[in-house]
């Protein structure tokens, strides 16, 4: 036994000695290593007679795994690598095998890029006509960002529009005004180096608002209405409420009643309507409107004679003719003391033109005279223009008082012409429109004609003998006509005085009835339903009403431009307070607020105002 151990040592002694004189050798195989973006262990295999050790770089932190890291001899190493999540980078890195005496062998270790991910859910988001905010989910390994809505003021929010990985995108829109038009718009996501992905948004339209009904159905103004409906906008300012096209403050508004204040408009009688975005709808009942009306003395003492002075010191002497400029200033054809008076907007009367002489004389101020002028007209550039009515000529007065004939000769007679050429027989209404032309009643020719602004007379309607005939020019016939007015689409609107009835003619020429029915009386009502005595002066305001100084009736009366007749102020006793005695005129302002009466019998200048 003693023998083997000794034999065995002996031998053992020799073998290490054999390999201390080996030449040490290191090989690597599989030196290159690729792995995927996920993440994965690969190995590769160390052959060598003597000890080693594996190294990598200190950052590689991607790099799990190495195992083992030395050994004395062949070994297999198993490598692990981390997920790489970013998708435009690669992974490198080299482990170094190291043994004493021999050059390091470097293997290659790679990682690929992360393929780009990107999904949306859900793809289509529908939002109510109200407005609201609403999500989606973005899944995905890279950066996105969200385009499309930029020009969209709707769309109120969208948030995150950008970010990397996964999300909760909010998007928050508007309420959609429209009843009409749905809306929508189509989110695109980005990612670099694939297919992008969209998100459709899409709004439903408003329900169209309705009117149920009203209440009260007539006011004046500043009086609350109450608005019964559906769909309006639970936001006031939404709502737009108007009476007859006249826009009314709101108070307050749900979804099923607005309360809105009536506007301070003499013209609000009409359909209610109520506007919610795109949408408009009227009511079916009218909304009446009732004006406070107002009547105060402009000018005059009450008593006929001639003094100019501030408001009821001055004194006219059967006024008849009146109009207004754009300024308010009011002209007066003072009948009988044959001049033409004005009357500033705070009652100052002074003189613009005539000495007080009955003549015919034209010339500056006080040294031109008239023969009962009966009506007055002003056109833009304030000149105003005179029915001389028994020097049988129409006048010109400059904004300097200087006084012209503009057409007409001093002889009664029927004929058309240029300037003094013409003839006219007693004219007694006079308007201007607002190119220039001025129209004339001519009374006892019993028709109306028509002067350029260069002086050419013409004959718009009536053929010089009386009667009642509507139609068109020529054909048609008047009965002593007084008083004309034109509207801004330059139909001439005539006081048909012995037929009793309001006539109207258009710019071509074609006459017909407004109302009246050629019966004297007293009758509010529609068309030739109505009543008239001896209507008078007539004057037309922006809207389209007429008013009449409905002398015999001792009223001025107003006709709404479908033919309805109402009394606007007045009674049918001849007196004073708020009655007229033979109001012979009427003009109305600018703003159809203000009515100025030449109110003959009690020498004044009278002023209705309408609110």
């Amino acid at each position: 036994m003693k023998k083997y151990l000794f034999i065995s040592a002996l031998a053992s002694i020799l073998l290490a000695g054999c390999k201390e004189d080996e030449t040490p050798e290191l090989s690597v195989i599989g030196a290159t290593l690729t792995f995927s973006a996920e993440g994965e262990s690969k190995s590769f295999e160390v052959k060598s007679n003597t000890a080693w050790t594996i190294t990598k770089t200190q950052n590689a932190t991607w790099i799990t795994t190495i195992s083992p890291t030395s050994g004395n001899g062949d070994a297999t190493i198993n490598i692990t690598v981390a997920a790489n999540t970013s998708t435009t980078d690669t992974r490198n890195d080299e482990l170094t095998v190291s043994a004493e005496e021999i050059t390091p062998i470097k293997v290659s270790i790679s990682q690929e890029k992360a393929i780009s991910e990107l999904s949306v859910e859900p793809d289509i988001l529908d939002f109510v006509a109200e407005g609201e905010s609403k999500f989606f989910e973005v899944k995905s390994n890279t950066v996105w960002t969200i385009t499309g809505h930029e020009t969209q003021t709707w769309i109120t929010t969208v948030s995150p529009t950008s970010s990397s990985g996964n999300e909760m995108v909010c998007v928050t829109v508007a309420a959609n005004p429209s009843a009409v038009q749905a809306r929508s718009v189509t989110l695109t996501l980005a990612v670099e180096g694939i297919t992008p992905m969209t998100v459709e948004v899409q709004q439903a339209k408003r329900p169209a608002p309705k009117i149920i009904s009203f209440e009260p159905t007539e006011a004046n103004y500043g009086v609350p209405i109450i608005i019964t409906g559906k769909n309006f906008s639970t936001v006031k300012d939404e709502n737009i409420v108007k009476f007859n096209g006249f826009t009314a403050e709101i108070i307050s508004a749900t979804a099923d009643v607005i309360w809105a204040v009536v506007p301070k408009n003499i013209n609000c009688s009409g359909k209610v309507s109520v506007m919610v975005g795109d949408t408009t709808v009227l009511s079916a009942a009218n909304f009446t409107y009732l004006p406070t009306i107002t009547v105060s003395t402009l000018a005059g003492s009450g008593v006929a004679g001639f003094d100019d002075g501030a408001g009821n010191t001055a004194r006219f002497n059967l006024p008849d003719g009146v109009a207004v400029d754009a300024a308010n200033n009011v002209y007066v054809a003072d009948y009988l003391n044959h001049r033409i008076r004005k009357i500033s907007p705070t009652g100052e009367v002074s003189t613009l033109a005539g000495s007080g002489v009955a003549g015919f004389a034209d010339g500056a101020g006080n040294t031109a005279q008239f023969y009962y002028p009966y009506d007055v007209a002003v056109d833009a550039a304030n000149n105003v223009y005179v029915a001389d009515r028994f020097n049988y000529s129409v006048r010109k007065i400059a904004p300097t008082g200087e006084v012209t004939t503009l057409a007409g000769n001093g002889k009664a007679g029927f004929v058309d012409g240029a300037g003094t050429a013409a003839q006219f027989n007693r004219p007694v209404g006079i308007t201007v429109d607002a190119s220039g032309n001025v129209y004339v009643a001519d009374e006892s020719n019993h028709c109306i004609r028509k002067i350029t602004p260069t002086g050419v007379v013409t004959t718009l309607a009536g053929n010089g003998s009386e009667g009642f005939v509507d139609g068109v020019g020529t054909t048609a016939q008047f009965h002593y006509p007084y008083g004309v007015a034109v509207d801004a689409s330059d139909n001439v609107y005539v006081s048909d005085r012995f037929n009793l009835r309001i006539r109207k003619i258009t710019s071509a020429g074609v006459v017909s009835t407004l109302a009246g029915n050629g019966t004297q009386g007293f009758t509010d009502g529609l068309g030739n339903a109505a009543q008239f005595d001896n209507p008078n002066g007539v004057t037309v305001d922006v809207f389209g009403n007429v008013y009449v100084a409905d002398q015999g009736n001792h009223l001025i009366r107003k006709i709404t431009p479908a033919g309805l007749v109402t009394t606007l102020a007045g009674s049918v006793s001849n007196g004073w307070g708020t009655m007229f005695a033979l109001p012979g005129d009427v003009a109305v302002n600018a703003s159809g607020n203000v009515v100025y009466v030449a109110d003959g019998n009690n020498h004044r200048i009278r002023k209705i105002t309408i609110e």
